[in-house]
């Protein structure tokens, strides 16, 4: 027995398979591989002017502090794309998906322990910590998770120019 897609049956004006068999979908991808995929796919807003609105939201003063400090600690060398071949901005882009994923972990995981702390507060000022733990969790977290988004939409411009789109 043949096995086909449900564009087969759809071109073949068929609307069930005649065997009575489910036919597997032509993506097999995980849901929740999809919805990340989906996720990291750059937005139409992100794009528009080569990321204005995250330099609106003041995105390359924090680049340039965080390279100043951390960015010095987690690659001394200062190179953070090899050179300009596909394979290393595609290396690059999926290292901009993991620390991206890592910082909403880590916002996650911090904004969890705010509201345990906050709940299980003896005293009147739980709302008070709980609201300055998001604050501190935002900008330990947020920030990172903008440039990672940033970059990541500047280097897929630079690939969908040179490829026109097709680099997947």
């Amino acid at each position: 027995m043949q096995s086909q897609t449900i564009e087969d049956y759809v071109s073949s004006g068929d609307i069930v398979p005649s065997s009575g068999e489910f036919v597997a979908l032509k993506d097999n991808r995980s849901i929740v591989r999809k919805c990340l995929e989906a996720y990291f796919e750059p937005k139409s807003f992100e794009k528009w002017q080569n990321g204005r609105v995250y330099e609106w939201l003041g995105i390359k003063y924090f680049q340039k502090a965080y390279l100043a400090t951390f960015g010095k600690i987690a690659n001394p060398s200062g190179k953070w794309i090899d050179d300009k071949s596909t394979e290393s901005l595609k290396s690059y882009i999926a290292g901009t998906r993991a620390l991206e994923l890592a910082h909403i972990g880590l916002a996650g995981f911090f904004l969890a322990g705010d509201l345990i702390i906050a709940s299980n507060s003896e005293n009147n000022n739980s709302l008070g910590g709980f609201l300055r733990g998001c604050a501190v969790n935002l900008a330990i977290n947020l920030y990172p998770i903008i440039l990672q988004r940033y970059n990541r939409t500047r280097v897929q411009t630079v690939l969908d120019n040179k490829y026109g789109g097709e680099n997947d």
